[in-house]
């Protein structure tokens, strides 16, 4: 009897110091799990919150040609191809002003600051080799162009569309209106443009003036318009854009350009 209580005594303490080990196993498990959920939630807020200003460098294609008005063919027309925004406001562009009387080809790479409408960039090229055109610029300096979009943050956006009239933005309604002012050219016997208006308005609830630009103009302007407004992913800012035709080299056929602006709607 004496024996076997010993033995009983042994499969006792063996037991116990195998709940030991599973609960100093299970411990431990627990101790880790806390920490490893943290720095999950931690992780993840971080990255929420830095996801505004977390840019990672982007592979561009080359954009597509925005149409920005009705002219047709019997115009000369610069070439206008969007590529994309930043966070902070800015856009990027190509540029292909026509060519009057040169023979030649003409490129021009803008980053533009809609708070300040001021061109913080330029890239310009001209060549006399023809036919030189968008697609060779795009294969001897896209990574010059990919490297500058990078620089200055910017996410290419895949199409334009063009918005013209009253809009919506978060529940509040806009409209754009755009004026022009003329004096007649005494040598050349026509109007000429002297000065455009553009105005942006909210409309409701609360009416507000959001925008009032008034630019002059000098070289021979016979036509002007409002090609329409696109609005930022990122922020209530608005890009807005209007064409304009100036008399040609040679008299006609005459050039149709294009200007971009900004404007807050908040």
């Amino acid at each position: 009897m004496k024996l076997k209580g010993t033995h009983s005594r042994s499969n006792v303490i063996k037991g116990l110091s195998f709940i030991l080990v599973l609960v100093t196993f299970a411990c431990n498990r627990i101790e880790k799990q806390p920490s490893e959920a943290s720095d999950t939630v931690l992780l993840s807020k971080d990255i929420e919150n830095n996801s505004p200003s977390t840019f990672l460098a982007q592979q561009y294609t080359l954009p597509l040609g925005v149409e920005y008005h009705s002219f047709g063919t019997d115009y000369l027309s610069d070439g206008f191809r969007f590529v994309g925004w930043s966070e902070d406001g800015k856009v990027a562009y190509f540029s292909e002003p026509a060519d009057e009387a040169c023979g030649c080809y003409f490129f021009e790479f803008v980053i533009h600051d809609l708070n300040t409408d001021k061109q913080v960039y330029k890239w310009e090229f001209t060549s006399e080799q023809l036919p030189y055109n968008i697609d060779s610029i795009w294969h001897n300096h896209k990574e010059m162009i990919s490297n500058k979009l990078n620089e200055y943050q910017v996410y290419q956006v895949s199409s334009v569309q063009l918005q013209n009239g009253d809009f919506l933005n978060k529940g509040k309604k806009y409209s754009i209106s755009f004026s022009t002012q003329t004096q007649t050219d005494n040598d050349l016997g026509i109007d000429l443009i002297q000065q455009i208006e553009l105005n942006v308005d909210r409309l409701d609830p609360t009416p507000g003036s959001m925008l009032r630009m008034s630019e002059k103009f000098y070289d021979y302007t016979l036509n002007a318009g409002l090609s329409g407004c696109m609005k930022s992913p990122y922020e209530d800012k608005l890009a807005i854009v209007f064409w304009y035709m100036n008399k040609g080299y040679e008299g006609p056929p005459h050039r149709v350009a294009f200007r971009l602006t900004g404007c807050n709607l908040d």
